[in-house]
């Protein structure tokens, strides 16, 4: 919203008001003579492109000291719309596809499922891939992405010697989630901008439901294995560097699919191994999971604030890019093997098991709102009233910092 008023004036326009759609963004300028709506769609818009927004925060703080007129605004930002990806489809594909693996290994899953998971998840890219081409609908591109990556989890699994199918069949389709637009449309409502916030946040949550149909639609047509099994994992100390480790390969893998260059990527491994860690501390340290989690997150955005001030990067894609990793997976796991559990044996199903489900849930829901929270929070703490590209900027040395708005 803010970087949305800045650029119109600056390109000569006046009051704005604003909405935000799925797939396109509505605005009517308002003046004296009356006012006029456009509508700007885009083909994929559940899409984050991190050189992209790097390159508009920088021409938002440029505007009040290069003085340029909307000509050269409106040139500039047609540059910054022509930009190349950093990385082709297919290295963006092969690191996700790894990115996704070391996500399913931090859930406890086998290394037979981190394999079925590189596969399905190299599968499910290459079909969003084209659907993103072809301008189909988002949600029917989310639904049939997800539909396939459980449909090849389902078919390795019967080949493949693994325990943890479910968790594979997870792990394969997290690279669908919104990550960003939930962060976003928190902090939106936050800022009083209801109507985009929940604009976002309806998506956000309808994304969810079409990932899990597609879930549901690949096990209905090839059910999987029951399993309450995982992965003998390294005991502590030794599982600080093991999940630091496979942290920062998610966080890296997450940044290749955001196109963020060089740098900040680093920066977003950094934050991803050392969020993990921290929660393993945290968690050996006798800390309950989602406070674990909580105190994490705002460990990691800080950090991450710290880090786009420097590159003028928004904060919000080194602190998602890093709080992704840490996604109840595990829990979200057994609480959906619990409801198909449930809609197979119906009355039958055991005490135990409903209350096992029901705990799942629980500590799922738990887990995200404090990842959402654990991110949100500190950036509107820091940054208060200041605009979404505000940021610090050195001039005359180092230790010289101007407040800029």
């Amino acid at each position: 919203m803010d970087s949305i008023k800045v650029l119109h004036a600056s390109l000569g326009g006046g009051e704005i008001q604003v909405v935000v759609d799925l797939d396109a963004l509505i605005i009517t300028s308002v003046d004296a003579c009356g006012g006029c709506t456009r509508v700007a769609r885009t083909k994929a818009p559940m899409k984050v492109d991190s050189v992209v927004l790097t390159e508009i925060s920088r021409l938002l703080h440029r505007l009040p000291e290069e003085e340029l007129s909307p000509e050269q605004v409106r040139e500039r930002l047609g540059k910054i719309a022509d930009k190349e990806p950093l990385y082709s489809t297919w290295v963006c594909a092969v690191m996700v596809s790894i990115a996704m693996a070391a996500f399913g290994l931090l859930n406890r899953g086998d290394l037979a499922s981190a394999v079925i998971v590189f596969s399905a998840t190299l599968a499910a890219f290459f079909l969003r891939h084209l659907l993103v081409k072809k301008s189909f609908n988002p949600y029917v591109m989310v639904l049939a992405t997800a539909a396939l990556g459980g449909l090849v989890v389902a078919l390795a699994a019967r080949v493949e010697a693994t325990i943890t199918p479910d968790i594979a069949l997870v792990a394969a389709v997290i690279f669908l989630i919104p990550g960003v637009q939930l962060i976003n449309g928190g902090i939106e409502v936050l800022r009083n901008h209801v109507q985009v916030g929940m604009a976002r946040l309806t998506s956000v949550i309808v994304t969810l439901a079409v990932i899990a149909f597609g879930l549901g639609v690949s096990l209905a047509l090839l059910p999987l294995s029951n399993s309450n099994a995982s992965f003998n994992w390294p005991g502590w100390p030794a599982n600080i560097l093991w999940d630091s480790l496979l942290g920062a390969v998610a966080a890296a893998g997450f940044a290749v699919l955001f196109n963020t260059s060089f740098h900040p990527l680093m920066a977003c491994a950094l934050c991803g191994a050392m969020g993990r860690g921290a929660r393993v501390v945290l968690l050996n340290g006798g800390v309950e999971i989602a406070l674990a989690t909580l105190v994490s997150t705002v460990a990691i955005t800080l950090i991450a604030i710290y880090f786009a001030r420097r590159w003028v990067l928004p904060e919000i894609v080194i602190s998602v890019t890093a709080a992704l990793t840490m996604i109840p997976g595990y829990y979200a796991i057994k609480f959906m093997n619990g409801l198909f559990s449930i809609a197979s044996h119906g009355v039958n199903i055991s005490r135990e098991a409903l209350l096992f489900t029901a705990q799942a849930g629980l500590d799922a829901v738990l887990i995200s709102v404090a990842l959402v929270a654990g991110i949100i929070f500190p950036i509107m703490i820091v940054m208060r009233d200041k605009p979404r590209f505000y940021r610090l900027r050195r001039r005359n040395g180092p230790s010289s910092l101007l407040m800029e708005k």
